[in-house]
């Protein structure tokens, strides 16, 4: 047959030939080690997200509390059927504290420039 003298005969290799199939075996390696890399960055994140996810069902969406009056509390829930639901935060900025401090962060001031107008004269 002649894959078997095909397999036997031997193939002369230069330092660069071996320099090319090192660098092709290296490469191949490092393929196969980042999509395993990427796998497991892709668990961490999922297990990241779900856990936040938990967290934000368990601990933040929950039924207005009201400090207030039991006449004021009674007349806030008859006239606001809403304080009777579960109110859900922005999943992303739930605090109420930080959430202003990044509003006053990231704020649009346009740049306007005024000038003043004269009123023309009564005739």
């Amino acid at each position: 047959m002649e894959w078997d003298k095909l397999l036997v005969k031997r193939i002369p290799l230069s330092l660069p030939v071996l320099r090319v199939c090192q660098a092709l075996v290296i490469i191949a390696a490092l393929r196969i080690a980042w999509d395993h890399f990427s796998l497991v960055v892709l668990a961490a994140l999922l297990s990241i997200v779900a856990v936040y996810f938990l967290y934000y069902i368990d601990r933040l969406v929950k039924i207005p509390q009201l400090h207030c009056s039991r006449q004021m509390a009674d007349y806030l829930r008859q006239t606001c059927p809403c304080l009777y639901r579960k109110y859900k935060p922005t999943v992303w900025m739930f605090e109420g504290r930080l959430r202003s401090a990044v509003r006053d962060l990231l704020q649009f001031r346009p740049a306007i420039k005024l000038r003043r107008q004269e009123r023309p004269p009564k005739r």
